[in-house]
């Protein structure tokens, strides 16, 4: 998802630690009036302007790249970012056997389960598509780790 927004007063910066969301019809200090900045690192939305209009905008673009977590994110026209990088790996439960999960939360699976290794390979075995695998428990790795990892 690229830093666009179908509302055309709503300016979508992309800057070395996040994107920042203003808003073109305010101007504060000779710039756009900023209403949120997310973090690539953590992913987080920080809000600045509560009253702002287009806050359900900012939102929702948000979500989009948020659930976009452990992917590669084009930060400038000739460099990447992962997003997320900065989210600690959790202790999670395996969704599959119950077991222990080390990863991230993905935000197709329940809160707290994840895909242990043994799983993963199990699932892997049994011919599962890396893309059906990524649809269900992220992206190996980041979300999920494997045998190799």
């Amino acid at each position: 998802m690229s830093p666009k927004s179908n509302n055309p007063n709503l300016f979508i910066g992309s800057f070395p630690t996040g994107l920042v969301y203003a808003g073109r019809t305010k101007e504060e200090r000779g710039d756009y009036k900023k209403i949120a900045h997310l973090s690539y690192a953590t992913l987080e939305l920080t809000v600045y302007d509560r009253k702002s209009k287009l806050l359900p905008d900012v939102r929702k673009h948000a979500a989009g790249v948020q659930a976009q977590a452990g992917q590669e994110y084009p930060c400038s026209v000739t460099q990447t970012i992962q997003l997320g990088y900065g989210i600690k790996v959790k202790s999670l439960t395996c969704c599959c056997c119950g077991g222990l999960a080390k990863g991230r939360q993905w935000w197709n699976r329940d809160t707290g389960y994840g895909l242990c290794p043994g799983c993963a390979k199990w699932i892997a075995d049994r011919g599962e598509s890396p893309a059906s695998m990524k649809e269900s428990y992220g992206i190996a790795g980041y979300h999920y780790f494997t045998e190799e990892d």
